[in-house]
């Protein structure tokens, strides 16, 4: 192999002020942004925690309408029960 007539250029030790000023921004940047992710996700379970116990009170008072009423087909805006026309008509076809 021929001797290279100039010299091999010296690589560089260290990034530019700039450059690792980006690179320090971006990670930093990552890493809030995971830790808000962590943040809405336990928020996340706290609140279908909730839902799990608001729908368990939903339901016991759904049997307990059924027990007092026989249906639990009542319209929430006037309170009426929506009784069936024959209550032994519980067979779907």
């Amino acid at each position: 192999m021929a001797k290279r007539k100039t010299p091999k250029a010296e690589m560089p030790k260290k990034l530019t002020h700039t450059e690792l000023n980006n690179a320090q921004g971006l990670v930093e940047t990552m890493t809030r942004l995971q830790l808000q992710i962590g943040r809405i996700e336990t928020e996340k379970q706290a609140i279908f925690t909730k839902l799990s116990a608001v729908q368990e009170v939903v339901d016991k008072v759904q049997k307990d309408m059924v027990a007092k009423y026989g249906t639990n087909d009542i319209d929430l805006k006037t309170g009426k029960i929506n009784y069936k026309a024959n209550p032994n008509d519980d067979k779907t076809n």
